[in-house]
């Protein structure tokens, strides 16, 4: 029994130590590369929608917080849980994301 347990708690350890090491590595990125990327990947066409998204769909149950008022790692922690609230597809979620990113404080 002892042995299952150890067994089954250093499988525990295991997986969080992976999970924090995968998350380290992918917060590795400046705020400059992360708002080159979504300018690269997303077009003005697609920011515009963006905007029209954020500005129809966030200003519902709170004042709007322009772009620039946040940094990116602001903006990376609040966007996701906000663009579940507002029960945005991913795809307009990206849109809002690209829109917001592209134009937060540097």
């Amino acid at each position: 029994m002892r042995r299952s347990v150890f067994l089954t708690f250093s499988a525990a350890l295991l997986l969080v130590a992976a999970c924090t090491s995968k998350k380290a590595t992918t917060s590795a990125k400046s705020p400059a590369d992360v708002v080159a990327e979504v300018k690269k990947n997303y077009t003005a066409d697609d920011m515009a929608h963006g905007k029209e998204l954020w500005q129809s769909n966030c200003n519902k149950c709170h004042k709007l917080h322009d772009g620039p008022e946040f940094s990116v790692e602001k903006w990376e922690n609040v966007l996701p849980r906000m663009i579940k609230r507002a029960k945005l597809s991913d795809d307009d979620g990206a849109k809002v994301r690209a829109y917001l990113i592209a134009n937060s404080k540097m």
